[in-house]
């Protein structure tokens, strides 16, 4: 019988300690802002949701959701590029989708408490966290209150569930510079 050890770490043990934080902006106004008082759910720096991202001729990437939900900790597996947190205003209601785009950037795309689809575009073929972007879109068509499970079919189309088992489509078409608007 071979022998092994089994050896575990918590992934945050893995990262430097000082990590870039880009905060986010939102067209919105009045949003509330985060509770001191509110209890952790997790330990500080354990993730309530993450992936593992492994398109073919792009990085590989780990997706972390992170400090009540607020924080988006993107990091590169094989650690050709430093790792970054992206800072929401509100909280991440469902899990974020990572998919590619025409093998040349990979799309985060979530949904926040308060109603807000972001996309955040991650150009891949140079230094993705680097030359990051975002839009965000404000869904007005059905109450923040109601926006449930976020699903993601391709760069181009979300679908949102509702309360009453409807389904909203979110549809983005490419500009002319071949960048979506809206979602």
């Amino acid at each position: 019988m071979s022998s092994y050890t089994l050896v575990s770490g918590h992934v945050s043990s893995l990262l430097p300690s000082q990590v870039d934080t880009l905060s986010i902006d939102t067209k919105q106004r009045d949003l509330p802002l985060p509770s001191v008082n509110e209890p952790l759910e997790l330990h500080p720096g354990h993730a309530s949701y993450a992936c593992y991202y492994n398109a073919p001729e792009q990085p590989s990437l780990l997706l972390r959701v992170i400090e009540k939900r607020y924080i988006l900790q993107l990091s590169s597996v094989s650690g050709q590029f430093p790792p970054r947190l992206f800072k929401l205003p509100s909280p991440i209601v469902s899990q974020p989708f990572i998919i590619p785009d025409q093998w040349t950037e990979a799309h985060v795309i979530m949904l926040t408490s308060s109603g807000s689809i972001y996309r955040l575009v991650l150009p891949v073929t140079k230094s993705p966290f680097e030359d990051a972007f975002w839009s965000e879109h404000v869904v007005k068509s059905a109450p923040t209150s109601s926006l449930g499970l976020l699903h993601v079919l391709d760069p181009g189309l979300a679908f949102i569930a509702l309360p009453d088992g409807a389904i909203l489509k979110l549809q983005a078409r490419r500009s002319n510079h071949n960048r979506f608007g809206g979602t």
